[in-house]
């Protein structure tokens, strides 16, 4: 099946969820309860700036590190990011905010920019890089990590990306992994959310260590490179203006709901969920035994049917109209305008030899 085309529209919340390769345990807990940033693989004094050890960081840290570099370098209102056992949700949106220039943004002025719109897979393309070299890395494997594409949504109303927002956070007490979301071992930002606490990870910049010399210099530590990046979610549009406590106080009791929902629902079938410890012996490459259950992404996500009639419409006028400048652009229109917050196709040139 083909990619979906896309359309980033400014102002609108986006849910975008990917799965890794195969369905592996990749994004497995391996952190200290009393220091999440640090991998088991290392002492917990790993850290400290008087020994020469190099700290391993957690697949936590990993995430959240890759999160905060990239959100310096390509800005969008990251709203939430959460990781599941095998996969992981994000919702996200654009505004003129996002674009500030090229101090800000490591594509303004360059012909990969494309506007603000273009932000959202310039930063998910970025995050996913980092992730994938590091638990490479750890893992000793090679390829893709994550699978393709990403499934994105858009959620057309306010009602439903609080939804989304929450079934993102909840999702790994829905899977049977924990029963609550504030015990969660994964990476999440309901704590961010409903408690306050602080994103900070921190993370080895190995470039600028082999350029001051790497391992040719004497006495030259990686260690001393280590940078910390503390990063915040953005409120949701709706939430613009309102108290802090409001919307943490919101999200706590709707959480707390689904957690009683899905509990009752496993009691009903006889299941418990898997607890933190199990959870930390299992084997990352390993899988589940049931099959994936394919589901037909939905078009949008809408609280009401007359608003998705209304979206199909909307849509099938876009991918007409974006198919009909795509031909023209293909057959030399290069100057061919496309729909408001669409992106051009590639544009493939061939050469004969005596141009070579």
């Amino acid at each position: 099946m083909g990619r979906r085309l896309r359309q980033i529209k400014k102002h609108s919340v986006y849910e975008t969820v990917q799965g890794i390769v195969d369905r592996q345990f990749l994004l497995v807990p391996d952190h200290y309860p009393d220091n999440p940033t640090l991998s088991k693989l290392c002492p917990k004094n790993a850290l400290d700036p008087n020994n020469d050890l190099i700290p391993i960081p957690s697949t936590l840290n990993i995430i959240g590190a890759a999160i905060g570099r990239a959100l310096k370098h390509v800005p969008v209102n990251l709203h939430c990011f959460e990781a599941n056992i095998n996969h992981k949700h994000s919702q996200e949106s654009v505004d003129d905010s996002c674009c500030k220039g090229a101090d800000n943004c490591e594509l303004a002025g360059t012909p990969m920019c494309g506007g603000v719109e273009n932000h959202p897979a310039r930063f998910h393309q970025r995050v996913n890089s980092v992730i994938a070299q590091q638990l490479n890395k750890k893992y000793e494997r090679e390829g893709p990590l994550f699978t393709a594409p990403q499934r994105v949504t858009e959620c057309i109303d306010d009602e439903k990306a609080e939804e989304k927002l929450l079934y993102a956070m909840t999702n790994t007490v829905k899977d049977g992994l924990v029963e609550q979301v504030g015990e969660s071992p994964f990476f999440s930002t309901y704590n961010f959310w409903a408690k306050g606490e602080a994103l900070r990870f921190w993370y080895i910049e190995w470039e600028e260590y082999y350029l001051a010399g790497g391992t040719r210099k004497k006495n030259h530590r990686p260690k001393d490179y280590i940078k910390w990046v503390q990063w915040k979610p953005k409120s949701l549009p709706n939430w613009k203006g309102k108290p802090r406590h409001k919307y943490a106080t919101f999200i706590r009791q709707q959480c707390k709901e689904k957690e009683d929902e899905f509990r009752k629902f496993r009691r009903k079938e006889g299941q418990r969920a898997l607890g933190i410890k199990r959870l930390k012996q299992l084997d990352p490459r390993d899988r589940p035994r049931v099959p994936r259950e394919r589901t037909r992404q939905p078009l949008c996500h809408s609280s009401s049917l007359r608003a998705t009639k209304a979206y199909q419409k909307e849509w099938r006028n876009f991918v007409s109209e974006h198919r009909q400048a795509s031909l023209d652009y293909r057959m030399g229109a290069h100057e061919r305008e496309f729909p408001v917050s669409s992106f051009r196709p590639p544009l493939v040139c061939i050469y004969s030899s005596s141009h070579l």
